[in-house]
């Protein structure tokens, strides 16, 4: 993998001032229209036309600059909460396969790696798939830190995910986006996609590995919406399945596929067979242009621009190349996407056991007995990627005997900032709400502690706990801040750190990090805002003496284990003794201290 860009990126300054204002952009935009329509009722366009320049100048000068000032103060406590708002981004290129599948493509991604404000400990990798894009330049290692919101806001969404709890994540283009040129994109090629996804994440545990400041913590996670969602489930079944890449499955923990077309032979096809209006005409022409370049001219041509599309939009799929738009494909397009296709294809889609259903059929992503687990996500509105999708993986993984989760999600109206007609805005509306509702759900995974062992570089959250192997005894992180083992049988307290409320107000995290905090907490500094609110401190035990520490965000300690060794993990045992033991197996700490 090479870097051939990097650039770090403090997310307090997004909160504080980009979002802030971009939201304060789109508010003020909407009271300006309601004010417009308001004076077409009541004034009259001619009064309006005359009182329109003063009224959008006050709006945009005055209110707007509260409204700024008020998000400016809301945000402020979403940012600091943050435990790694820093982050250091890197455009790479790496080696992989083509959308034949064949290797020697070098494609483009982007890598997002937490540099953290109160250290840097042990972290997963998540590998998050975007959604669909025509246009080269809208993939992820385009971003501009200088124009986020002109780039990707998937990559602004990745970036909130690795800052939260400290996420290592890779987002690959595909063959044929970002800076391949060579490649046309293999859409709804579940095998190239897959291959481009989980060579970028090989080559990025390399250089984690590779790194003397960064620690992979054993776990990978996959997240993905709308195409992304798609290609998510394909790479996890590429995991299973594909020798090259099945060493990585002991560490895949948990899959989270979000509103993607996994059932392309059934649900898709009737859709596209239908003789119904369908505004995104883009999805069929990108995905009969990647088979195009799968399969050339096998299979009779079929897929070909000259066998598959009507002579009258030739011109269309020439411009489908990643130099425009998605939604400049879509105005282009008839409203319904059969009616540019020839008779050949539309006989070839209507017959099962045709070249293209069977073609359809081995890209479908539901074909497997998944050992990891899954769960969807999507809403049942969903007017561009039919939530039947969704269903069809249930059932099918269901005959497999597997159960999967399925989420009916909710959606965040967005009115006409969303460029497509109302009935079908709900698929880009649910994005936000079901891509955090997977980050959610990977929580307990990343955090699962095994026997009630917390090994050194992994976290207990604030409000978590870590129970013993036979679940009588519990560590519990306080809402409070304290730190306390209790007997879960009747309650009883069997020791607590005796961190007092009021000081403890800003921890957020428990970890045990192979990293000294001093050099954590002065490498990584919490600044501190206007009108400041509580920031995330750390507990950590200390690699150069073992002192199992809990700071504050000031780095002050609000309490200390008085040990001196070089700790290895933190284990609750079965009869209620919790432990801090050394790279020997010895014990260096223990509490109660009475017992044994």
């Amino acid at each position: 993998m090479q870097v051939v860009r990097e650039f770090d990126i403090d997310l307090r300054d997004y909160f504080h001032k980009d979002i802030a204002n971009f939201i304060a952009k789109k508010i003020s935009t909407k009271i300006t229209n309601k004010v417009d329509k308001k004076l077409k009722r009541t004034l009259g366009r001619v009064v309006r036309d005359v009182l329109d320049e003063p009224i959008h100048s006050f709006i945009d000068s005055v209110p707007g600059q509260l409204i700024r000032q008020l998000l400016q103060q809301l945000l402020a406590p979403t940012a600091e909460y943050m435990l790694f708002a820093k982050l250091s981004v890197k455009e790479v290129r790496y080696a992989s396969v083509d959308s034949k599948g064949q290797a020697g493509a070098v494609l483009s991604g982007l890598v997002i790696i937490p540099t953290g404000n109160v250290g840097s400990p042990n972290m997963p990798v998540m590998g998050y798939q975007h959604g669909s894009t025509i246009a080269r330049k809208n993939a992820p290692s385009y971003f501009d830190p200088e124009n986020p919101f002109l780039s990707s806001m998937e990559v602004i969404i990745a970036m909130l995910l690795a800052s939260l709890n400290g996420y290592i994540i890779t987002m690959a283009d595909y063959q044929g986006l970002g800076h391949d040129e060579a490649n046309v994109q293999p859409y709804m090629g579940a095998r190239p996609l897959a291959h481009a996804v989980l060579d970028l994440l090989l080559d990025t545990l390399q250089y984690v590995d590779r790194s003397r400041n960064i620690w992979w913590n054993q776990q990978i996670f996959l997240l993905g919406y709308s195409q992304g969602g798609y290609v998510t489930l394909a790479a996890a079944r590429e995991i299973q399945e594909n020798k090259t890449y099945q060493h990585f499955l002991p560490y895949l923990k948990a899959v989270a596929p979000c509103a993607g077309p996994y059932a392309l032979s059934s649900v898709m096809r009737y859709m596209i067979l239908r003789e119904e209006l369908y505004p995104f005409g883009a999805f069929l022409i990108m995905t009969i242009r990647g088979y195009d370049a799968m399969f050339g001219q096998d299979l009779q041509g079929i897929f070909t621009k000259e066998k598959a599309i009507k002579p009258a939009y030739w011109h269309i799929w020439d411009l489908a190349d990643g130099s425009i738009s998605m939604f400049e494909i879509n105005a282009l397009l008839p409203k319904i996407p059969r009616d540019m296709l020839t008779d050949a294809l539309i006989q070839q889609l209507s017959t099962e056991g045709s070249d293209v259903y069977q073609v359809l059929k081995e890209n479908d992503v539901l074909d497997w007995k998944p050992s990891m687990p899954i769960q969807f996500y999507q809403s049942p509105r969903d007017g561009l990627v039919p939530f039947e999708n969704m269903m069809e993986a249930d059932r099918a993984f269901k005959q497999q005997g597997v159960q999967v989760g399925m989420v009916p999600m909710f959606f965040i109206p967005m009115g006409s900032s969303v460029p497509m007609p109302m009935a079908n805005r709900t698929h880009v509306e649910a994005a936000i709400p079901c891509l955090l509702g997977g980050y959610a759900w990977f929580s307990p995974f990343r955090f699962q502690q095994v026997n009630g062992v917390l090994e050194t570089g992994n976290f207990m959250l604030y409000g978590q706990s870590l129970k013993s192997e036979n679940g009588e005894y519990c560590l519990n992180y306080q809402l409070d801040g304290n730190l306390a083992l209790y007997r879960k049988t009747d309650g009883v307290l069997l020791w607590q750190a005796g961190i007092v409320a009021s000081r403890a107000k800003p921890l957020t995290s428990v970890c045990l990090v192979p990293n000294a905090a001093q050099q954590a907490l002065t490498a990584y500094p919490i600044h501190a805002v206007d009108n400041p609110v509580p920031n995330p401190g750390i507990c950590i035990i200390q690699e150069e003496d073992g002192d199992f520490v809990v700071y504050d965000n000031q780095g002050h300690p609000l309490w200390e284990s008085g040990t001196y060794a070089i700790p290895d993990r933190l284990i609750v045992g079965n009869d209620g003794i919790m432990v801090i033991q050394d790279c020997d197996g010895e014990t260096i700490w223990q509490v109660p201290r009475n017992a044994g």
